[in-house]
């Protein structure tokens, strides 16, 4: 998958998890297992790890102990 399209698909995701917790804080483990759940091809923790590095230096996210905060 192209690397763009991939970011775009895990930031959905993403949203979706934080919008399904109403909340502006989820832990990894959470994180990982929904943003998992009922994917054909499911995110590798390599990727997922990726992703956030990419969203936190774009100030979209922080990651601190396991936790992600939205931004």
């Amino acid at each position: 998958m192209e690397a763009a399209v991939w970011l775009k698909a895990f930031k959905v995701a993403l949203l979706e998890v934080f919008r399904e917790a109403h909340a502006q804080s989820v832990g990894m483990n959470r994180l990982t297992e929904s943003i998992n759940q009922d994917k054909d091809e499911p995110f590798s923790p390599e990727e997922i790890q990726a992703a956030l590095t990419k969203m936190q230096d774009d100030n979209q996210v922080m990651v601190s102990e396991g936790i992600i905060f939205l931004i």
